[in-house]
């Protein structure tokens, strides 16, 4: 609700309410403005999917950081978006890395195949 002030006279009311109309009407674009927005990030993000970055960021004529930070939004809309499947068998493996490095401790779900967390210790917490 919105409380109009009123003195008695129309010219008061009317420029009130153009006020108001001017309100709606900057709302109104602020939120086509933001769904052209998402359509456009939508768009940027699936060219990703299948192009390397400095190709979609020339072929969308953005810096190619620019284009990094919108994939890395796209998917993480995706990935709250998006089913996860049950948890029945969980792998753990390490990977050598080298002396510097050592090991990258791996969880994926064995039946899909999709790592589940990454560790870059070899201790038993890093596992769970």
């Amino acid at each position: 609700m919105v409380r109009i002030p009123h003195d008695g006279s129309d010219r008061a009311l009317s420029s009130a309410l153009s006020g108001l109309r001017d309100q709606g009407r900057e709302s109104t674009a602020a939120a086509e403005q933001g769904a052209f927005s998402k359509r456009f990030e939508e768009a940027v993000g699936l060219a990703c999917e299948s192009a390397p970055v400095r190709r979609v960021a020339r072929q969308f004529g953005l810096a190619a950081s620019t284009v990094r930070a919108i994939d890395l939004r796209y998917l993480e809309r995706w990935a709250q978006g998006r089913r996860r499947p049950a948890l029945r068998q969980m792998g753990v493996d390490e990977i050598y890395l080298g002396k510097k490095q050592k090991f990258l401790t791996v969880v994926t779900n064995l039946e899909t195949g999709e790592p589940l967390w990454f560790g870059r210790e070899r201790k038993k917490e890093d596992a769970g």
